[in-house]
């Protein structure tokens, strides 16, 4: 017997909210297996983000949305995605963003300014 779609993909959203850390990891059990992730950020000397970075782990056939802290407008809203300059979807309360990803491991993080 198939099983149905919804049994064979989960869907994830990754919204970290780290607040002051500057590192922190996370496992989560998802019914798919583990999803792993450790969120890096740097603060400049007036407490404000510098810089933010975060690695997952997803197993098979788990897809996520993996979020990112805005930058302020004159900083511009430049993602990584693995290395690359991706188009990244700003959240309706437009502090965040996120990229959609499939199983894996990924790095999404600002664009250095």
């Amino acid at each position: 017997p198939s099983l149905p779609p919804s049994l064979l993909l989960s869907i994830f959203d990754s919204d970290a909210l780290a607040g002051p850390l500057s590192q922190f990891s996370m496992v989560m059990p998802t019914v798919k297996g583990l999803v792993h992730s450790n969120v890096t950020q740097q603060f400049r000397a007036d407490g404000t983000l510098a810089h933010f970075r975060m690695e997952a782990v997803l197993p098979g056939n788990v897809a996520a949305n993996l979020h990112v802290p805005l930058r302020n407008a004159s900083a511009g809203h430049c993602v990584l995605l693995n290395g690359r300059e991706v188009s990244a979807t700003a959240t309706s309360q437009g502090t965040h963003a996120f990229v959609e990803v499939q199983s894996g491991v990924h790095t999404v993080e600002w664009c250095l300014e």
